[in-house]
C-alpha cells in the first residue's frame, strides 16, 4: 500500500521546490525608517518615490530652504489618510519625522514649490499576516512537527511546534504562507494515518466533495491535509478529525445498532432498513429504497379541459406575463408556454400584465387538445369558455345583428338611410394611427383610433375617410380599417 512516507507527486513537487526557511519564520518584523532629503537646490524630494510597510517610518530633512511637507487629504483626497503634513512652509523646518498606520498610496508635495514639480509619493503596504496552527494531542508527546511536499515527505524535516503546556502545540508561521499548504502531522516520529482516522465532518456516504479534514487524497493509498490561502489559524487534532473526546457510533435510534455513549455518528456501522418510494411507476421512485413509506406521488392527470396557453414577443426579446386559474406564464424570449387544467363549461378569464414598456409588442393564444385555438389576443386580457358573455345586438332585424353574441351591449341600430360599420385590425405601432369620416361639408361625423370598432346610421351624403399616423410612417400592411356600407 502506497504511504505518505514514499509518496511523490509530480504535479505538486514543483510547486513545492522552496526550502522551509524561505516561507516560515517566528517573531515579529520590525519597523524601518525611511529617509527623504528636501532638496533646495533643485526644490525636490530625494528620492520623490518611497515603497514601505505599514509600520515604518518616513524622515524628511531640510537642508534650510523654505519648505513644508503636505500630504493632507484637502489637497489629495485620494490618499489613504490625511496625516502626512509638516505644517506651513518655513524656513525653521528641520526635520519632520512620520509613522505610516495605514496601507495604500500617499502623494504629498511642497506647498510653495509644487507648481515646479517638487512632489513625492509613498507606496505603504499592509503588514505581513501570521498563521498559527494549534494541534491537540490526545495522549502525551515530546515533540511535534509538520511534514509535507515543502519538506519532502521527511516526517523529520518540517518545523517543529511549540509546547503550549496545556496538550495543545503551535505553529507560527510569519509571514503566513501565500500559497496553499499540504501537510500532515508528526508526533514523535509517528506521521498521522488519515486514510482510516475518524472522520465525523464528512457526509454520510463517506466520500462528501472535501473529504473531512483530509481533503486532498485518493481514498485509499494517502489522505492529506491542506491549509488554503488566507483562510486563517487553523485547529487540528493529531490523527483524526474530529477530537480527542469523540465517541463513534452509531447514533440512530431507529437502527438496530444504536450505542447510546456514541457522541459522534460512525456512518460505517450502521445497519437499518431504508424508507422510501419504492413504485417504479411514481415520480419520486427511490431505487435506493428497502422499505415503501407511502411517500408515492403520481403525475395528475387532468379530469376536465387540458388547454395550452402561449404568450408571444413580436421582438423575440420577451415581455408580458398571462394568468389563467391561477397559472402564472412569463414570456422569457420569442414565446413561452404553459399548460393548464380549467373547466370550459364555465368562463375562464386570461388576464394579460405588462411587464416592461412594449406591451404592443406582445400576443397570446390558448389552443385545445387538438391543437385548435380557441382564443387569441394581444396586449389585453380575454376569456375562454362556453359559459363567457359574447357581447353584441342579439336582435335579427336590427342592421348589426350579430349572430356570435349571446349577451345584448345595447348596440342595435336599425337605420333607414345608411349603416356604417367600422372595423379596425391593427398590428404593431397600433398606438401611433387613428381615423376620422367626414361629410361633405367637412363635418367629422365618425372618428376614432386603433381601439375603435364602431356602427352608425348617416343619411345620404358624400363622405371621406381621413387616416391618420402620429409618426408620419404609415399604417403598414399589418394595419387595416374595413367599412361595411
Amino acid at each position: 500500500m502506497k504511504t505518505n512516507f514514499d509518496k511523490k507527486n509530480p504535479k505538486k513537487v514543483l510547486g513545492y521546490l522552496m526550502a522551509s526557511a524561505l516561507v516560515f519564520f517566528t517573531g515579529s518584523v520590525s519597523a524601518t525608517n525611511h529617509d527623504v532629503v528636501i532638496d533646495s537646490g533643485n526644490n525636490s524630494f530625494s528620492p520623490a518615490s518611497l515603497t514601505i510597510d505599514v509600520g515604518d517610518s518616513v524622515t524628511w530633512t531640510n537642508d534650510g530652504g523654505f519648505h513644508n511637507v503636505n500630504g493632507d487629504l484637502a489637497t489629495y483626497p485620494s490618499n489613504a489618510d490625511g496625516s502626512i503634513y509638516s505644517g506651513a512652509a518655513s524656513t525653521s523646518l528641520t526635520t519632520y519625522v512620520w509613522v505610516c498606520t495605514t496601507a495604500g498610496n500617499y502623494d504629498y508635495q511642497c506647498d510653495p514649490h509644487a507648481g515646479q514639480g517638487m512632489i513625492g509619493s509613498i507606496a505603504a503596504n499592509a503588514p505581513p499576516t501570521v498563521l498559527l496552527i494549534t494541534t491537540t494531542v490526545c495522549s502525551s508527546a515530546l515533540e511535534v512537527r509538520l511534514t509535507g511536499p515543502w519538506w519532502g515527505w521527511d516526517p523529520a524535516g518540517g518545523p517543529i511546534a511549540v509546547d503550549n503546556g496545556n496538550g495543545t502545540f503551535t505553529f507560527t508561521f510569519s509571514p503566513a504562507p501565500t500559497a496553499n499548504m499540504e501537510y500532515l502531522l508528526v508526533v514523535d516520529g509517528v506521521q498521522e494515518n488519515l486514510l482510516n482516522a475518524p472522520h465525523p465532518d464528512i457526509d454520510g456516504d463517506g466520500y462528501g466533495d472535501l473529504w473531512g479534514c483530509s481533503p486532498i487524497t485518493d481514498y485509499w493509498s494517502y489522505a492529506n491535509r491542506n491549509w488554503t490561502a488566507g483562510s486563517g489559524d487553523v485547529n487540528n487534532t493529531y490523527a483524526t478529525c474530529g477530537s480527542c473526546s469523540d465517541v463513534y457510533g452509531c447514533m440512530d435510534p431507529n437502527a438496530d445498532n444504536v450505542d447510546p455513549a456514541a457522541n459522534v455518528m460512525d456512518y460505517s456501522v450502521c445497519t437499518y432498513a431504508v424508507p422510501g418510494c419504492t413504485d417504479a411507476t411514481a415520480d419520486n421512485y427511490n431505487s435506493a429504497a428497502t422499505t415503501d413509506d407511502g411517500s408515492c406521488t403520481y403525475p395528475v392527470v387532468c379530469a376536465l379541459d387540458e388547454l395550452t396557453v402561449t404568450l408571444y414577443d413580436a421582438y423575440l426579446d420577451g415581455g408580458g406575463s398571462i394568468t389563467v386559474d391561477g397559472n402564472v406564464l412569463t414570456n422569457s424570449g420569442a414565446s413561452s408556454s404553459m399548460v393548464v387544467c380549467v373547466d370550459l363549461s364555465g368562463c375562464v378569464d386570461v388576464t394579460y400584465t405588462a411587464t416592461d414598456s412594449w406591451p404592443f409588442e406582445n400576443s397570446w393564444d390558448v389552443t385545445d387538445a387538438s391543437g385548435a385555438i380557441i382564443a387569441s389576443g394581444d396586449d389585453a386580457s380575454g376569456n375562454v369558455g362556453s359559459g363567457c358573455a359574447v357581447y353584441g345586438c342579439t336582435d335579427p332585424a336590427a342592421n348589426n345583428y350579430d349572430p356570435a353574441a349571446n349577451t345584448d351591449d345595447g348596440s342595435c341600430i336599425t337605420c333607414s338611410d345608411n349603416f356604417v360599420s367600422v372595423v379596425y385590425s391593427g398590428g404593431t405601432w397600433a398606438s401611433e394611427v387613428s381615423w376620422d369620416i367626414v361629410n361633405s361639408s367637412g363635418t367629422s361625423v365618425l372618428t376614432g383610433d386603433a381601439t375603435t370598432n364602431t356602427t352608425a346610421c348617416l343619411p345620404n351624403d358624400c363622405y371621406t375617410v381621413l387616416m391618420y399616423d402620429a409618426f408620419g410612417d404609415g399604417w403598414g400592411n399589418s394595419l387595416q380599417m374595413v367599412l361595411v356600407l
